[in-house]
């Protein structure tokens, strides 16, 4: 069985910080998440490539209007030992 992790995303302190809030096993939950990081985060960073690479500006510009976002590309086989539990709902997280 593989299990999707799901991350939110944040920044702290300067660092962008992945945290582990659960795991899914509906592929279509995971889909509308990553969907959703794609169309927000991913879109953002790639629209200003240039200006992040050269130092123009810094990823923190993106957590001042989108304080956190969430994403569920990590895939395990296993969830043993790591203290996570299923998300049915993903209302929170879209």
């Amino acid at each position: 069985m593989e299990y999707n992790i799901l991350n939110k995303i944040n920044l702290i302190n300067g660092s962008i910080v992945f945290t582990p809030l659960g795991y899914l096993l509906n592929s279509n939950d995971c889909d509308t998440i990553n969907a959703n990081y794609n169309a927000t985060y991913l879109n953002w960073v790639n629209n200003n490539k240039s200006d992040l690479e050269n130092g123009n500006i810094n990823i923190s510009v993106f957590f001042d209007t989108t304080p956190e976002v969430y994403e569920a590309h990590q895939v395990t086989t296993s969830v043993d030992g790591m203290g996570l539990n299923e998300i049915t709902d993903i209302t929170p997280y879209i």
